[in-house]
């Protein structure tokens, strides 16, 4: 799998999905895409992830 292919995460505000997306971030993927049901999770998630980056 390249660096740059999409990897779809299912659940992705979950705490699976969201170990899961932070493993993948850190080892360099950069075109995840995941599905929620709670918008307030994933604003929050969104936030997080957003923060992460900006170190």
């Amino acid at each position: 799998m390249e660096k740059n292919d999409q990897i779809t995460i299912l659940g992705i505000t979950g705490y699976t999905g969201a170990w899961l997306a932070k493993t993948l971030t850190d080892r360099g993927y950069t075109n995840i895409v995941g599905t929620y049901r709670n918008p307030e999770k994933n604003d929050l998630f969104a936030a997080a992830i957003a923060k992460r980056h900006r170190l």
